[in-house]
């Protein structure tokens, strides 16, 4: 059984992942024109999904 220490390090670890492989599928699908549709898509709002664009 593991630790509730190593439990909370994997949870985000995966977090951190998943987070990534969201950023770049925003990215690759990012049009200029689609903001809104892929921040309701992915959950976020469009001026975080902005920020993503921009940090690219």
């Amino acid at each position: 059984m593991i630790s509730l220490e190593e439990f909370i390090y994997i949870f985000q670890v995966k977090k951190s992942v998943l987070r990534s492989s969201r950023n770049r599928e925003i990215k690759k699908n990012y049009n200029g024109k689609n903001a809104r549709e892929l921040a309701q898509k992915f959950g976020i709002s469009e001026m975080h999904l902005r920020t993503l664009i921009k940090e690219s």
